[in-house]
């Protein structure tokens, strides 16, 4: 996969991406959703939540303050949120090996946080507030980044 964009008018088209976009990722795959405050990132990753799981969207909650939920599918979906997390050891305390292993989908928000954490991720998803409702989602693969 190369680098692709979109523009997205609605949370539910940002949604829809999100699901379109998950349908491709297999066990062992981290995305890492980067942009700024407001920028769209945790209604992509319950876009792709719900897809992975068949959780519907309202049931899926934000890791902003327990850091990282986990869902159940065929394998773990986990999705972190290093927003609260300002020190290198906070980040690099949390359970990584199970999160990063090869039996999970990783999603995690704000990956820029720690350049260990970002060297993981194997998509990068940039999200961008366009206005009130759009966003400018670019699709990053590795070797695009």
């Amino acid at each position: 996969m190369h680098s692709k964009n979109f523009l997205t008018k609605s949370s539910e088209e940002t949604v829809t991406l999100a699901q379109t976009f998950s349908k491709n990722l297999n066990k062992g795959d981290v995305i890492g959703l980067l942009g700024d405050l407001g920028g769209g990132k945790t209604v992509f990753a319950k876009g792709m939540i719900a897809e992975l799981t068949g959780t519907p969207i309202h049931a899926i909650t934000s890791p902003t303050f327990t850091i990282v939920e986990e869902y159940s599918a065929q394998f773990s979906i986990f999705h972190v949120d290093l927003y609260r997390l300002d020190r290198e050891k906070e980040i690099m305390d949390l359970s990584w090996d199970e999160m990063l292993g090869p039996n999970a989908i990783t999603i995690i928000e704000w990956p820029e946080r720690s350049d260990w954490v970002l060297s993981h991720c194997k998509f990068c998803v940039k999200l961008s507030k366009e206005g009130k409702d759009q966003r400018r989602i670019e699709i990053l693969s590795p070797e695009n980044r």
